[in-house]
């Protein structure tokens, strides 16, 4: 399994298109960028009240035979329940205090995950967990991720309560 190149994109100010090195893995999208209530983060997810969005990565492959994608969340507020989710629709709508940008047509993982004192989930797997619910992606589809968490420190940037970490969308191969 090999990381995106998103992780190294962390230490920049923008959201500059950097190539993703011959990434089987999709690519990022849906920045907080126009966000709720002026909490845009460029770089990620619409900010939480961590101070900064949160983001996103694939990991492991596209392979539908090998079954092993995997996605981390990173910079999510501590001890923060999440969920992924995850539709081969995109669209861009406030939700809670970030931007919604999967769906309609949301299929959840089922697993919440706490992000702990790091402020990190990762979810494994991803396609044997999505089959086990009867949603079965198949080689050719294109399909979108992110990640929505709970944010109720001070109620969250917004009031919300909520946000999203930034999207990410990926074609799979058999």
């Amino acid at each position: 399994m090999r990381p995106s190149t998103l992780a190294c994109v962390g230490v920049l100010a923008v959201a500059v298109a950097l190539p993703l090195s011959g990434s089987d893995l999709g690519s990022p999208y849906c920045f907080g960028i126009g966000c709720p209530c002026g909490n845009d983060d460029p770089s990620a997810g619409c900010a939480n009240s961590s101070g900064r969005g949160a983001r996103l990565e694939a990991l492991g492959s596209t392979s539908v035979s090998a079954a092993d994608l995997q996605f981390r969340a990173t910079q999510l507020p501590t001890s923060s329940l999440s969920l992924l989710v995850l539709s081969p629709a995109q669209r861009s709508v406030p939700f809670g205090d970030g931007l919604l940008c999967v769906g309609p047509g949301m299929a959840r993982l089922r697993t919440h995950l706490n992000s702990g004192q790091a402020g990190t989930v990762t979810y494994a797997n991803v396609l044997p967990i999505l089959a086990a619910h009867g949603v079965v992606v198949q080689a050719g589809e294109t399909w979108n991720a992110q990640v929505w968490f709970r944010d109720p420190a001070h109620k969250g940037v917004c009031g919300g309560q909520s946000n999203l970490t930034h999207a990410w969308t990926l074609t799979f191969t058999p």
